[in-house]
Parts: structure tokens; C-alpha cells; sequence
């Protein structure tokens, strides 16, 4: 999927890719909260929000948009006395795993994402 941000066709120096304009309509890609049920979820939207499970420092998204090669940037929105930063986000196609610190204490700390294809 092209995004308009990168134009493969115009290297810059070095090979680079050359920064193409951005278009408001793909920053307002559509938004899925499933953070009201804490766990793994199925979002297929390229942002969204998911809750970790109280006693888990880990939670998977099955996406269909992601691919192996995806790029998902996160942010953790809450944090709680335990879990209080994302270590990564690991593709692979159909989904991804967001893995924290730690395991939440039951507050359920809550994660931001979007998909980079």
C-alpha cells in the first residue's frame, strides 16, 4: 500500500528516499478502542487502542493489515505500578504483539498504535 509519504522513484543522496508531501487523509485513518476488554484483540484498523490483561506484559492484535515487513509504532496512553513503558512491537502477518515491562497489576494499562505499511 502506498502511503504518499516516500517516493520510491525520486532517491535523493545516497539512495535516499525523497519526502513526498503528506496528505491529511492518511493521518486520519479510522480509530478502534478495544481497551473496555482488556487482552489480545482484533482491530483491523490502522490505529487503535488495547488494554493489557491484569497479570500480562504482553498483548497481541490480530490486524489484517499488518504484514511481516508492517511498522507499529506504539504509545503507552496509561501506565500502571508495575507496567510503565512498551518495549516493542514485534509483525508478522495478520498480527502483532506489543510487549511491556512488566506485567500489569490489574489497572489495565492502556497502549496506542498505529500501522506503518
Amino acid at each position: 500500500m502506498d502511503t504518499g509519504f516516500f517516493s520510491p522513484a525520486a532517491p535523493g543522496p545516497l539512495g535516499q528516499s525523497t519526502p513526498a508531501a503528506i496528505k491529511t487523509s492518511d493521518l486520519q485513518a479510522v480509530f478502534t478502542d478495544a481497551s473496555a476488554t482488556p487482552g489480545n484483540a482484533v482491530i483491523n484498523t490502522a490505529r487503535g487502542r488495547v488494554a493489557f490483561a491484569a497479570a500480562a506484559s504482553a498483548v497481541v492484535v490480530t490486524n489484517s493489515l499488518v504484514t511481516a515487513n508492517s511498522m507499529v509504532i506504539v504509545t503507552l496512553r496509561t501506565a500502571d505500578g508495575a507496567l510503565t513503558q512498551v518495549l516493542r512491537a514485534i509483525t508478522a502477518a495478520g498480527s502483532f504483539t506489543i510487549t511491556a515491562n512488566a506485567a500489569s497489576t490489574g489497572t489495565a494499562a492502556q497502549a496506542d498504535f498505529l500501522i506503518v505499511n
